[in-house]
Formats: structure tokens, C-alpha cells, sequence
């Protein structure tokens, strides 16, 4: 695959995301655990429970804690095993066994586009606009993940790039004016594109991202990290944002997340569909965010595309995380970037 500058218009389809590490402290582990051993031998392990229960250091069954929910790792959403058992297809049992079989030999499959299918095209009626994003979608996301709670989890994504393409990126989201003006623009909901092309610049990310273990795969120059805002992931995934490939993977998420409405087909071969934020399976990991480019410009480069406002919209926050090339980029010093080979 090759690699793209972001004024040169050239394609590069790199990808990323990594799992977090969740610790407990001690306070949290030890204040629960005193005494336990000594009412278990008076009371019995069913009288223990109840207790704790009541005390408010157990949930209860019918009432999941919150702790249950904190506990759910974003990064999840990007494996295969997490989407198999929102679909009701993750057991080990027969029944589920059949199931996935049903689903991976299904019309879906075979390429053919139907109601509910995940084959072919996306659909050119089905993309959105610039002007919609600006006034319709994008407002309405905005308002969404500010119900968010501030401490959820949040969602990483990783896109191996050229040193040029991270230069780019890393240039505009330190200028933290930009961007808040992009966003209050585009909160407003009475933009037009052609206002926000003239007066607003955006984030002109490359075509693809994912876990970290795709990125490592096209490392040659610089990795970034693309963190999402607290909750966006239960947002993203959903029809009003997404649009899925075909295949058995992204059929998954189809068959878990449809429910009132139904997904866009993104393409075929890039995973993509103009205004929404497209997922490709993968062969070798389960998943890849697929993010529509812009028009080329005059100048030769891109121009930001209603799919990378989108993705722009669901960020918190964009990290360096490895650069091998030897020049600094913006915030990093020169001793910190890693010698050229």
C-alpha cells in the first residue's frame, strides 16, 4: 500500500487501536475484601451476598451498576468476538455454531444488494452533503455526545501515515482556535458549505484507521493516535453515523445495532460512503473505519470532505505515538524523534 501526503491528493490505507490498561487501586480492592473470610465461615457464602448487597457493595441483578458499564472496554467494538455476541451468535453451543454459518453462506455474502444486505455499492442517493453535515448531522451529534458522561469510556484509533500527512494533522489540531470556531460553526446548525469552506479549516485525515496491531502492519514513517470523545463510540456505531461494507464481520454489526432504521452500504473495496464513517472487514484484523476523501483542490491537495468534518466532530483529542523518520513534528522535540534508518 502506498502512502499519501494530504495536498497530494494520494491514496494511503493505513490503519490502528490498542485495549487500555484497567487497574484497581487498593482502596478500591481492599475495603470489600475485610472481614470476608470470617462471615462467610459464620453465615455462608448466599447470607454474604445479600449482606453486601444491601450495604451497596454488590449491584443488583436486576439493576445493573455502574461499575458493570464503566467496565466495557471501547476498544471491543473493533473485534469480531464483541459484535458476534451483541448479534446472539457468540456461543459455543450448536445452535449458535448454525447461526454463524446461516450468516457467513447468506445472500449478504454472495455480493447482492437487497433490503438489509451488506453487498455492493454504496449507493450514490444514500451519501450526504457537505451542507447536511453542517446543518443537520453534525448539530445533531454535537448535541448527542454532550449528554455523554465525561468519565465513559473512549474509543482509540490508530492510522499509520507519511511524515507529511502527520505534519498536516498535528499542525491543525494544535491550533486549538481553529478548531473551536470550526465546532461552534457547525453547532450553530445555519452554516452553508461554501461559508465554512471559505472561512473554516478542517482536519483532512487519510482514508483509513483501526486498531493498532493494522497500524503497526504499514509503519514506515509516523503513527498517530485518534482518541474519541467520552461515549462517541456507542454514537458511531449506529445507522445514523455508519455505513458498513459487505462481509460476515460487518454483518454482525448490522444484525446487532438495526433497529428503527437500517445501515448504508459503504463501497465495496474502500469501506467508504461520503458523510458517514464507513467499516470495512478486514482479512487479517476484524475491522477498519473507512473515512471518504475530500475533492482534490486546485492547489493539488484535498479539500475537507463531509466524512472527515464528521470524524472530526467525534474527536477529543489526536497524539503522536511513534515517529521513525528522524524530522520533528509540531510538539515533539528533535532528540524525541526516532533516528532515520
Amino acid at each position: 500500500m502506498s502512502h499519501k501526503k494530504p495536498r497530494t491528493g494520494r491514496r494511503d490505507d493505513e490503519h490502528g487501536l490498542t485495549s487500555p490498561q484497567h487497574t484497581l487501586t487498593a482502596r478500591q480492592t481492599a475495603a470489600p475484601a475485610a472481614g470476608l473470610t470470617g462471615l462467610q465461615a459464620s453465615a455462608g457464602n448466599a447470607a454474604v451476598v445479600q449482606m453486601l448487597r444491601q450495604a451497596g457493595h454488590l449491584g443488583d441483578e436486576r439493576r445493573p451498576s455502574v461499575q458493570r458499564a464503566q467496565e466495557e472496554n471501547p476498544q471491543d467494538h473493533l473485534t469480531q468476538e464483541y459484535w458476534e455476541g451483541k448479534a446472539g451468535v457468540g456461543g459455543k453451543d450448536k445452535e449458535s455454531a448454525g447461526k454463524r454459518a446461516a450468516m457467513r453462506t447468506g445472500s449478504g455474502q454472495k455480493g447482492k444488494k437487497g433490503k438489509g444486505g451488506s453487498g455492493g455499492r454504496g449507493a450514490s442517493g444514500d451519501r450526504r452533503t457537505m451542507d447536511q453535515i453542517v446543518t443537520e448531522t453534525g448539530p445533531a451529534l454535537l448535541r448527542e455526545l454532550e449528554t455523554k458522561d465525561p468519565s465513559a469510556g473512549q474509543l482509540q484509533l490508530y492510522r499509520s501515515m507519511s511524515w507529511g500527512e502527520a505534519e498536516s494533522i498535528l499542525s491543525y489540531w494544535g491550533d486549538a482556535d481553529a478548531r473551536a470556531a470550526l465546532t461552534e460553526y457547525v453547532r450553530t446548525g445555519t452554516g452553508t458549505s461554501a461559508e465554512l469552506k471559505k472561512s473554516h479549516t478542517g482536519l483532512t485525515v487519510g482514508a483509513h484507521l483501526g486498531d493498532q496491531g493494522q497500524a503497526d502492519r504499514y509503519y514506515s514513517e509516523v503513527q498517530l493516535r485518534f482518541v474519541l470523545k467520552p461515549g462517541a463510540h456507542e454514537l458511531l456505531f449506529t445507522p445514523e453515523y455508519m455505513a458498513l461494507g459487505p462481509g460476515y464481520k460487518t454483518d454482525l454489526i448490522r444484525t446487532a445495532q438495526e433497529r428503527d432504521s437500517t445501515f448504508k452500504a459503504a463501497s465495496q473495496n474502500e469501506g467508504t460512503l461520503p458523510g458517514y464513517i464507513g467499516v470495512k472487514a478486514e482479512h487479517t484484523e476484524p475491522y477498519s473505519i473507512g473515512i471518504a476523501q475530500g475533492n482534490t483542490s486546485r492547489k493539488g491537495g484535498r479539500e475537507l470532505g463531509p466524512s472527515q468534518l464528521l470524524f472530526q466532530l467525534f474527536l477529543d483529542r489526536v497524539e503522536l505515538v511513534k515517529n521513525k523518520t528522524g524530522k520533528p513534528l509540531p510538539g515533539e522535540t528533535e532528540s524525541a524523534a526516532e533516528p532515520a534508518a
